[in-house]
């Protein structure tokens, strides 16, 4: 399957919003799009021990971070990033 580039709006605890580009075959889900761009934005990928096991713990994973997710990218992405 083709990877396309989807983005994705996060806002940081300051209120800067910053958007990543992350590649996935389909629009990922919000919990997936928490999971890829916490690798962009510097904040590792492994969840929490205390979140692990709670549904959408990706997506608290990035708030305990200091992000809130805003948008994930529109509804056919593209096929490649210039």
């Amino acid at each position: 399957m083709e990877t396309r580039y989807w983005p994705v709006v996060v806002e940081d605890h300051q209120g800067k919003r910053i958007t990543c580009v992350v590649g996935f075959p389909i629009r990922p889900s919000e919990e997936m799009a928490a999971a890829l761009v916490r690798q962009q934005l510097g904040v590792g990928v492994a969840v929490p021990d205390h979140l692990r096991y709670q549904e959408g713990a990706c997506l608290s994973a990035l708030q305990a971070a200091g992000y809130r997710l805003l948008k994930v990218g529109n509804k056919k992405g593209v096929s490649h990033v210039a």
